[in-house]
């Protein structure tokens, strides 16, 4: 099944100013099958295989044939974080994550500082999303989910985007309180802070 998202996350995408970014990675998963350069029967560990530094929606459209090409050749999937990151912020956490890995002899984790304190900073604007992960197309569910959100301190509209993956969506939305939404919605469900959504696969 493929997945391309790209005309729904181009609104998602504010132009940055100098010194701003969205992190978008190409990873590949085990879950996902081996891919060409797996050893037969090896438990690999999810791979990032690129990371790319979203500036802008036209940056993004430039890069789209590459990233689509990638995703293919490694059996891998593109996902972007639609939480506004600082260069600077970055830079500072990953000076901070850099002294740790020295200091626990941990020197291959160097290679991947900078997208790892990505992860650990919120948006640069404030404006941080919750990702929502439905494992469901049944949209009489995703409903109840999406109810569930905007019943939920501070009650009213926080639906941003509802994004496709293979088997549901990922719902793109302001904060909210978690404690409310799992009494209204007391399923299973995972919410994340900070987390990239789908964009190809």
């Amino acid at each position: 099944m493929k997945v391309n998202n790209l005309e729904l996350i181009k609104p998602l995408i504010n132009n940055c100013n100098e010194g701003e970014f969205y992190l978008l990675l190409i990873v590949h998963r085990p879950k996902d099958g081996l891919t060409r350069f797996d050893k037969e029967g090896s438990k690999s560990k999810q791979k990032t295989i690129k990371s790319y530094y979203i500036s802008s929606t036209e940056y993004l459209e430039r890069k789209m044939d590459e990233i689509i090409t990638l995703c293919e050749l490694f059996n891998a999937r593109a996902y972007i974080n639609l939480t506004k990151k600082s260069w600077k912020q970055i830079a500072c956490k990953s000076v901070e994550n850099l002294g740790v890995y020295l200091m626990e002899n941990k020197y291959h984790k160097a290679v991947s500082v900078i997208d790892a304190s990505c992860g650990q900073t919120g948006a640069c604007d404030g404006n941080n999303l919750y990702l929502v992960d439905i494992d469901t197309k049944d949209e009489l569910e995703v409903e109840k989910v999406v109810n569930s959100v905007n019943d939920s301190s501070p009650k009213g509209d926080k639906i941003v985007a509802k994004i496709p993956t293979v088997h549901g969506y990922h719902l793109m939305t302001k904060g909210f309180n978690p404690n409310e939404f799992r009494e209204l919605y007391p399923k299973p469900i995972d919410i994340h802070k900070n987390n990239p959504t789908l964009l190809y696969y």
